[in-house]
């Protein structure tokens, strides 16, 4: 339905937000009152969807350090994830600040 009210010729001007269930309506909610105590008029556009905290590689080391795991840095971590993925391994992977929404995947994901 979206993309028909995008391609329709009556709209000019057109967002979705990208937490279109329960947790939208939250988010909405919060933003008219944010909006209406601000005293504003327009639109408010997200720009992204990163409204969690972020982590740190030396966050990261404190808990692995905590928990008596073993980890290695890889600069070409993609490759070691895809390759770990073919072959059949669980990959958890936090990176960056949590995502916000259903579609949310990449900064908190298990593949």
């Amino acid at each position: 339905m979206n993309q028909k009210v995008r391609e329709s010729d009556f709209v000019d001007n057109f967002y979705v937000f990208p937490n279109m269930s329960d947790g939208g309506l939250s988010a909405g909610a919060a933003l008219e009152v944010c909006w209406d105590l601000s005293h504003r008029n327009g639109v408010y556009k997200a720009n992204d969807m990163y409204f969690g905290p972020d982590i740190k590689n030396k966050d990261l080391k404190q808990i692995i350090d905590k928990e008596d795991l073993n980890a290695t840095y890889h600069d070409d971590i993609e490759s070691i994830v895809a390759q770990h993925v073919v072959n059949g391994s669980i990959v958890a992977r936090v990176d960056g600040r949590m995502e916000f929404g259903p579609r949310a995947l990449g900064n908190r994901t298990i593949l």
